[in-house]
């Protein structure tokens, strides 16, 4: 067993999507994207990293709106992760949801088999969330001065 150490973590860097429970109802669009080319997907996690709300963000002026950004195994793989690198993930993130769907307790009407391609294949990516309280939110103006309109399409 290893000894105890102090690590402070900084909310900058983590999702506000990860700390803070989502809205009670909420709507949501999910993007699902497939690396073909790695120096193109290089680009879409910069731009996407630019999107991404921060825990650090508790007063943002869209309120319970926000966007987080998850990368899977095979889409670090895709971006050029060195296999070293990937192989110090936990087994569990290795294999994905969709193979551990009955420790997941996604079984019946939740099994990968209903699930809707690509989802639970190897072909999914980077999926963005955008999550807001109700669908009106997403074209609510930002009052930050000089924020353009924040808009998700419909």
């Amino acid at each position: 067993m290893s000894a105890p150490t102090d690590v402070t973590l900084e909310l900058d860097d983590i999702q506000r999507g990860v700390l803070s429970p989502r809205p009670t109802p909420y709507a949501a669009t999910y993007l699902v994207f497939r690396i073909d080319d790695r120096s193109q997907g290089r680009e879409l996690m910069r731009r996407a990293s630019a999107s991404a709300t921060s825990a650090a963000d508790t007063s943002s002026p869209l309120g319970d709106t926000w966007v987080s950004v998850a990368v899977t195994y095979w889409g670090l793989e895709a971006l050029g992760v060195p296999r070293s690198s990937l192989e110090s993930f936990s087994w569990e993130f290795r294999q994905g949801m969709a193979a551990r769907a009955r420790a997941l307790r996604d079984e019946g009407a939740s099994s990968p088999q209903h699930w809707e391609a690509p989802l639970g294949t190897h072909d999914v990516h980077v999926v963005i969330a955008a999550v807001a309280p109700d669908p009106r939110a997403w074209r609510r103006p930002s009052t930050a001065p000089g924020s353009p309109t924040t808009a998700c399409p419909a």
